[in-house]
């Protein structure tokens, strides 16, 4: 391989690797969002109640307990700081939620669901 064939390739790399770190960045919220409403959905569907009832507060554990199925719309970005992530929420179309979620990696979050509360209008 010549010099400029090299440069070239590394050059490729190296901006490849650039469009991944920006995408992973910002896909950050969309990516625990989904995987927030998949842990809900998993729970619910699995009836696994304690589980929901050691994230919610009760006027939140009684809604979810009550749905077939959830989705969960971010209604702002990330507003937590460190390895924690709050998000006031829209889930199933309906407003004053706020969920808490911590991660260990922000490139790859696999959120864990600290806390679901509502707050009164």
């Amino acid at each position: 391989m010549t010099k400029k064939k090299i440069i070239i390739a590394f050059s490729s790399v190296l901006l490849l690797a650039i469009a991944i770190f920006i995408t992973l960045i910002f896909s950050f919220d969309h990516r625990v969002q989904n995987a927030t409403e998949k842990s809900l959905n998993s729970e619910l569907t699995n009836k696994d109640y304690s589980a929901l009832r050691k994230q919610s507060d009760n006027y939140s554990y009684n809604f979810l307990k009550r749905q077939k199925h959830i989705t969960v719309v971010f209604s702002a970005d990330n507003q937590g700081s460190r390895n924690l992530a709050y998000y006031p929420v829209k889930i199933n179309g309906k407003d004053g939620f706020g969920i808490t979620t911590s991660f260990k990696n922000i490139f790859i979050p696999n959120p864990k669901i600290q806390e679901i509360d509502h707050y009164k209008n």
